[in-house]
């Protein structure tokens, strides 16, 4: 049986870290939409790691339809991943 672990990624605000409403990881927005950016299994398949992104719609639609904006908010995701959450 495997453990499944979620983490929230959203610009640093005054809000409750476990609370609905956070701030959009683009541009600062407070918003409650998600968007599941990666999913992490170990080789066992015993440890699940879920990353959640607030996302704006609007920065949402950005990033859907302009590649270079994609681009951008991808490598900031996973900059984020690597020296915060799994350092």
């Amino acid at each position: 049986m495997s453990t499944i672990k979620r983490y929230s990624i959203y610009e640093k605000s005054r809000m409750p870290k476990e609370g609905w409403l956070q701030q959009c990881f683009q541009c600062g927005e407070y918003t409650s939409k998600l968007l599941l950016f990666s999913t992490a299994i170990t080789p066992r398949k015993t440890k699940i790691q879920e990353y959640w992104v607030h996302i704006c719609g609007n920065c949402e639609y950005n990033i859907s339809n302009h590649i270079l904006k994609f681009i951008k908010f991808n490598k900031k995701c996973n900059h984020y991943i690597n020296t915060k959450i799994n350092n």
